[in-house]
């Protein structure tokens, strides 16, 4: 036996192990497959009970072939079962065995890169196994890599900076593999929930290794409008994605899959473009209870303005009248469709355009944007087109980005008796609804939906 003491140290749920096997100077290793196959099936053997190995082969500057391996138990692991280990390694060849014992788990990441440096390596882990290893990898080397490049510019970053740069390098690479992204008009993740993204991470591994503080990073490069560090998606607002083709909403016309493969779009619909007036008439039939055919063309050109891109002087609508009269309604195409770069205003009174600043297409059902105790100066500028700042409520001014929007309201607008209520009035195309709509089916709201992509279309169609 030898005289290899094991380290003492408390276990709650098992233990990592991390080693080294040197061949010593009168024997070397072949280093073929067979040979780690071999070794690895050995350390799978010392316990039934196991996360995941990893073992990996290191041409050292002797010429000698070294081994490093890492095991992650699930129980506790006895001594006797680890000198065991030791002396497997030091019976085959007289090698010397070191070994680093550690139950912190944020050590885990940094030695699984170590032990894989060399990319000459093989692994094995149970199906519940809740660390990728080979993804771990990639974050070991994506974090070098970040490290060695600011090196080479003469950077060294305090620690605290560099475990950050560990953390989004974690992130970037779990995003790329499983496809997530971050909305970057919206700040919400796009593909998953939000609950679902945070769960997946924890299954990952990430809080094990990087703990209270990457989940805080985490949720702060997701929703802070000035971090871009993570995979966005980014659309181009004038397209639409149906089966067969994109739709242009600037130019009312069609195009092919091929033309447009570069292209994100707003959003991506499981349908065919087929459009006929008839397919629309659920639509039409509540704006007929209430305008006439001259004027519902004026709406179609209107309603057809705000799914396109904001240009200057471009008015929003607004849509008043009595309750039940189907404003609502007409609204929800322009919602389904723009929902992934849609803001909902909400009444903050004078701090209301701050909730809508980055969005480039707003909602309201319940703001009155003649309510004087907004910002109607502000408003104005919405209108026009233009980039201006407002005031958020206990922090510093943030941009507004030009927008198009619908407004829904039951309060008719005030009369023009001054020039600056004039000139409001005139940044709006209003559209006033004073018939009930009968008794709605309850799939009616289901209907609209399921045709607003084709009430898209012949609003936009030129």
């Amino acid at each position: 036996m030898t005289d290899f003491k094991y380290p003492q140290q408390k276990q709650k749920t098992g233990r990592c192990i991390y080693g080294t096997v040197t061949a010593p100077e009168n024997f070397n290793y072949t280093g073929t497959k067979d040979e780690m196959n071999e070794i690895l099936n050995y350390l799978k053997s010392t316990s039934k009970m196991y996360e995941f190995v990893l073992l990996s082969k290191e041409l050292h500057e002797s010429k000698k072939i070294h081994y490093h391996y890492i095991i992650k138990y699930t129980n506790i692991v006895r001594e006797t079962v680890c000198n065991k280990m030791y002396d497997h390694f030091h019976s085959i060849s007289g090698a010397k065995s070191d070994r680093i014992l550690f139950t912190q788990n944020n050590y885990i990441l940094n030695v699984i890169g170590y032990c894989a440096k060399y990319d000459d390596y093989v692994t094995d882990m149970i199906k519940t196994c809740k660390i990728d290893v080979e993804f771990m990898i990639k974050t070991y080397k994506n974090n070098n890599s970040t490290k060695e490049l600011c090196e080479s510019k003469g950077i060294k970053p305090k620690e605290s900076v560099v475990q950050e740069q560990e953390i989004i390098n974690y992130l970037i690479l779990f995003m790329e593999k499983n496809n997530y992204k971050v909305n970057s008009t919206t700040r919400l993740l796009y593909g998953i929930s939000e609950i679902d993204f945070f769960t997946k991470l924890y299954e990952n591994g990430f809080n094990s290794i990087f703990g209270v503080k990457g989940v805080d990073l985490c949720k702060r490069l997701i929703s802070d409008n000035c971090l871009f560090y993570l995979p966005m998606w980014t659309p181009n607002e004038s397209y639409v994605k149906f089966k067969s083709c994109f739709y242009n909403m600037e130019t009312g016309k069609q195009e092919t899959l091929d033309e447009c493969k570069n292209i994100i779009p707003i959003i991506e619909l499981d349908m065919e473009l087929d459009y006929s007036i008839k397919k629309i008439e659920p639509y039409l039939n509540i704006l007929k209870l209430n305008l006439n055919e001259k004027q519902i063309e004026q709406y179609r050109y209107d309603l057809g303005r705000q799914f396109r891109k904001k240009t200057k002087r471009s008015k929003m609508l607004y849509l008043y009248g009595i309750p039940s009269s189907g404003k609502s309604t007409l609204a929800i195409p322009y919602v389904e469709i723009t929902r992934n770069i849609l803001g909902i205003w909400a009444d903050d009174k004078k701090f209301s355009m701050a909730h809508i600043a980055p969005y480039k297409k707003i909602f309201s059902d319940e703001v009155n944007p003649f309510d004087t105790n907004l910002n109607l100066n502000e408003i104005k500028k919405l209108g026009e087109g233009v980039e201006f700042n407002t005031n958020v409520k206990h922090s510093n001014p943030i941009s507004v980005i030009p927008k198009t929007g619908i407004f829904i309201s039951n309060h008719t607008p005030p009369d023009p008796t001054n020039n600056d209520i004039q000139a409001l009035l005139d940044r709006f195309s209003m559209y006033e609804f004073d018939n009930r709509l009968d008794f709605i089916d309850p799939d009616f709201m289901d209907t609209i939906i399921s045709i607003s992509p084709l009430v898209m279309v012949w609003a936009t169609m030129k």
